[in-house]
Formats: C-alpha cells, sequence, structure tokens
C-alpha cells in the first residue's frame, strides 16, 4: 500500500518547483554576469550546474508523477471503479486488496470442495 498518497506527491512535486524557481531567481540576482565572477570562486559554477541538474530531476519528476496519474485512473477504469468515487489511492488499494483477499479464500475453497469430490 501507498504510504503517501498521489495528491501528496503532487503537492510536494509543487513545492519543489517553487523551490528551484526560487534558487534560480537567487542565483541570477547574484551572479548576473558569469564572466564577471572570479574563476577561483567555484560556487557559482556549480551552483548554476546543480540548479539546471535539479531542474531537469524535476521535470523527469513531474513526468512520472503525470504516468503515475494516467496509470493509476487506467487502472481504475479497468477494474470497474469510479474515478471521482474513490477519493485516494490508499482507498482505492485497499478495495483491491480485499478483492484479492476474497478471491484466494474464494479459489482455496473451491479447491478444497472440488478435491472432496474425487474422493
Amino acid at each position: 500500500m501507498f504510504i503517501a498518497d498521489l495528491a501528496h506527491v503532487r503537492v510536494s512535486l509543487a513545492e519543489f518547483r517553487t523551490q528551484q524557481t526560487s534558487l534560480e531567481t537567487l542565483l541570477l540576482e547574484h551572479f548576473e554576469d558569469v564572466d564577471d565572477l572570479d574563476p577561483k570562486d567555484g560556487f557559482p559554477k556549480k551552483m548554476f550546474r546543480f540548479a539546471k541538474e535539479a531542474r531537469e530531476r524535476i521535470l523527469a519528476l513531474t513526468d512520472l508523477v503525470t504516468l503515475a496519474g494516467s496509470t493509476y485512473n487506467e487502472a481504475l477504469t479497468f477494474y470497474g471503479e469510479d474515478i471521482k468515487s474513490i477519493t485516494s489511492t490508499d482507498e482505492f488499494f485497499g478495495v483491491f486488496k480485499t478483492f484479492v483477499t476474497s478471491y484466494k479464500v474464494s479459489f482455496y475453497q473451491l479447491s478444497q470442495a472440488y478435491c472432496s469430490s474425487l474422493t
């Protein structure tokens, strides 16, 4: 079962994006012209590199969250659940777990009944 609901992941992702934008703004404000910086000062270069890598990772994470959301909605539809009535991923996976558990119990009972009918 998921520890965090997909909605919480989206909220955290939005916070990441906001913090990333703030970081990039601060870098541009304090290090406007990279050519004028002291060549021995590695901080701006490392921070710009870090900001670029972080931006790329946030974009990749955004794609993964979007894919997870659409895959989750497809699973809801596939199993006949109403997308609007299921309020959280925990609720859906709880229903799914109940179904799988009931299926296993029924399969076991039918197997036992079949074996009993053979003897």
